[in-house]
């Protein structure tokens, strides 16, 4: 029977490219967008193991954590939790204080994802295929034809590793539309820096802010965007300073904020995003 495993990520296309990862390794994957309705899923569906950020809307991992182990019937549910945030040696302690089995670091290292997975559910890792020896066809002579020296006649081509190909397929879809939407990703964050600084009283609204560079800063180098993921961390760092440190402190960050979104604003991929709009319209 295939284990039962489901995901909390609030970045919709890194939990789409988790979730079929997993299928292909034969597992039943069920993604979730936030933290309450992944509480009520885990409570309907009781999974194998839990697999998520800690970051949520609606709701904080760490509340997940401490419901999840508070209950009868799902405190065995082993818990591995994805951060680009949590790193430090003091917050996996915390995170091992609510419940949390393991840790995976984004951008995301599949392989180690599969083998903490593997190893949490008791399942064994897949054994490779033994190689089926393939007898060369005797080619069917030609009259007045030579053989060429030094070459055997054409074999059957190799194999393709389907499950390998559907992967890369599905990896290399995601990820456009992942890079499709960067230029709206983008431009409403700007939208939102404009909006705090012409307001007074902007807790709410750099909570959000720091939510969208947070969705960023996990996922961005998951799909090959390095440069996106740097910058959104910075920005999201930068947002942290202010909410502690209190609004005062903002405008002495804004240039280092405004560099980090035109950065962003001008990544090459978004802007050929934007170029191939114009094209369509």
């Amino acid at each position: 029977m295939f284990k039962k495993i489901v995901i909390i990520e609030d970045e919709e296309q890194l939990g789409r490219l988790v979730q079929s990862y997993l299928e292909q390794h034969h597992y039943r994957a069920i993604h979730v967008r936030d933290g309450v309705t992944g509480l009520k899923v885990i409570r309907e569906q009781v999974p194998d193991l839990i697999l998520m950020d800690l970051l949520l809307p609606r709701m904080h991992g760490f509340d997940i954590c401490q419901s999840v182990k508070k209950d009868p019937r799902l405190q065995r549910i082993p818990i591995i939790v994805m951060t680009a945030v949590y790193r430090t040696s003091m917050d996996k302690m915390q995170a091992r204080r609510m419940g949390v089995d393991e840790f995976v670091e984004k951008p995301l290292n599949f392989e180690d994802l599969l083998k903490k997975i593997q190893q949490l559910t008791g399942t064994e890792p897949e054994p490779e295929p033994e190689p089926v020896p393939v007898p060369a066809p005797v080619p069917t002579p030609i009259p007045g034809s030579m053989p060429e020296s030094g070459f055997d006649s054409p074999t059957e081509s190799p194999k393709k590793d389907v499950g390998g190909d559907i992967m890369g397929q599905q990896m290399q879809e995601i990820r456009e539309d992942y890079a499709s939407q960067l230029p709206d990703k983008i431009e409403e964050m700007e939208k939102l820096w404009t909006a705090i600084q012409k307001s007074k009283d902007n807790s709410r609204r750099l909570v959000q802010l720091r939510g969208l560079a947070h969705k960023l800063t996990g996922s961005g180098a998951t799909f090959g965007f390095a440069e996106i993921t740097r910058d959104a961390q910075q920005l999201e760092l930068l947002l942290d300073m202010i909410i502690v440190e209190g609004e005062k402190t903002m405008a002495k960050r804004k240039e280092q904020i405004d560099n980090l979104l035109d950065n962003m604003r001008l990544h090459p991929v978004v802007t050929t995003e934007k170029q191939l709009r114009k094209m369509k319209l």
